[in-house]
């Protein structure tokens, strides 16, 4: 049996030091550094040795960083509406439901 198409159990786990090529790359690796810096350090990568049977672990800081990220989401979108002045349901019902439905279309 040959699979030469699936060839991602030799891959590197993902290094965010590492910039990609490309202008839009460049930027958009730029503005999410910071993020990806945490999720290196604090989720073990499956794909490292050492880190193989901690997939439980991983799964936890997953559900962490979730929950931590909806919380961030959450509290700027409240800022956000009592600056502009919306109320907290108004932005709840729109701009968040939106937020969160637009990724499946």
């Amino acid at each position: 049996k040959h699979d030469d198409d699936d060839d991602d159990e030799d891959d590197d786990p993902p290094n965010p030091f590492r910039p990609p090529e490309g202008l839009k790359a460049r930027v958009w690796w730029a503005v999410m550094f910071p993020l990806a810096v945490l999720i290196f350090f604090t989720v073990p990568h499956p794909k490292r040795q050492w880190a193989r049977k901690l997939y439980f672990v991983a799964f936890l800081m997953c559900v962490l960083w979730i929950i931590v990220l909806s919380y961030v989401m959450v509290w700027m979108a409240t800022v956000i509406g009592l600056t502009i002045g919306i109320p907290d349901p108004v932005m709840g019902l729109t701009v968040l439901a939106a937020g969160t439905s637009v990724p499946d279309l």
